[in-house]
């Protein structure tokens, strides 16, 4: 039995109308203003950590400690990943031009493509989230053995998998063509659903749930509701109150001020050179990252479960959704500069 695209079929007469071709337009622009400001940051990033000779300077000291901790590193990955898959929605320029979504080479390529970059997004946010949990809430600095295993397991994953799709996975007379038309650009094709969950999915929700988990720890910490006695964690009560003021800028109540000092410190924050300083004030802002990956998945993410429980979503909706998630990068360039 051959494998119908339903896909195609349900939104083959949407692709020529003209709102919807400048709406593929969108995504593809969004997608490669994404691309280029990330390559413009990453470009900014590596000369002053590598290329930059004015190395006495504040700012060249910050940034080269960043990017040579683990943090940093992580970091620049997810800005890769941001690259990425800014790149594979920028094809959708393509479809908007033809008026038309078809299984093609340019199909095959923004698919595989994109599964890279939206893997490493969920798997680098998922990264960044550990580490920040370790620096700021256990007082720990993770050894380098484990934070080189990450880096190995996380590449091997993102590069792997969408190998393993079509070279294994895929069978096109009965489920059609591994990487196929996924709404309004290209992705694992529709006769795939368990391998969309598996593949991205699955770390969309994983990286969602356990970020806001261990960032509300984080901020719960330095807000002053939780704090250390006799070594065990336990909550404070007298906490001056939940503003996210609180958190940057410290804890005021006196209470409170006197059972976290015998917190221990990790030897980063405590350094009198001002880089570890710095490395903590760049953790804690890095908290503004779950909630912007939140923002620019809901709507995808949506739109697939949507679909796996029998309902068609409106292009429109798919559009919307292409537009916000081809957008990740440029969110997240913004929290940087921000800092």
């Amino acid at each position: 039995m051959a494998f119908d695209d339903k896909m195609q079929q349900a939104y083959e007469r949407d692709y020529h109308t003209s709102g919807n071709r400048i709406g593929l337009g969108l995504i593809g622009a969004t997608g490669l203003l994404s691309a280029i400001s990330t390559l413009v940051l990453l470009g900014y990033i590596m000369w002053h950590s590598f290329l930059n000779k004015h190395r006495e300077l504040p700012m060249v000291q910050g940034i080269r400690s960043f990017t040579h901790s683990a943090l940093g590193v992580f970091l620049i990955n997810l800005l890769l990943s941001d690259l990425i898959q800014g790149a594979a929605f920028s094809i959708n320029f393509k479809w908007a031009a033809d008026g038309n979504m078809y299984p093609s080479t340019a199909c095959t390529a923004q698919g595989s493509v994109s599964q890279v970059g939206d893997l490493g997004s969920a798997i680098w946010s998922l990264a960044i989230a550990y580490y920040t949990f370790s620096l700021l809430f256990l007082f720990k600095k993770p050894p380098r053995w484990l934070t080189w295993s990450i880096f190995i397991i996380g590449w091997s994953i993102i590069i792997i998998l969408p190998i393993i799709g079509p070279n294994g996975i895929e069978n096109v007379k009965t489920r059609g063509p591994f990487y196929a038309i996924s709404g309004a650009w290209c992705w694992v094709g529709d006769g795939y659903q368990l391998e969309r969950f598996l593949y991205v999915y699955m770390w969309i929700f994983l990286s969602l749930g356990t970020s806001l988990v261990l960032y509300g720890l984080v901020y719960l910490r330095f807000s002053g509701h939780l704090v250390v006695e006799n070594g065990k964690l336990v909550w404070n009560r007298s906490s001056g109150g939940w503003s996210f003021g609180s958190f940057i800028t410290g804890v005021t109540s006196t209470s409170t001020h006197t059972r976290q000092s015998t917190v221990p410190r990790p030897p980063e924050i405590t350094q009198t050179n001002g880089i570890g300083k710095h490395l903590k004030t760049i953790s804690k802002r890095l908290m503004l990252y779950p909630l912007v990956y939140s923002i620019v998945t809901i709507p995808v993410a949506v739109c697939r479960i949507g679909t796996l429980a029998g309902w068609k979503p409106p292009f429109g909706l798919y559009i919307f959704a292409g537009i916000t998630f081809s957008s990740s990068g440029v969110f997240h360039e913004c929290c940087m500069l921000s800092n």
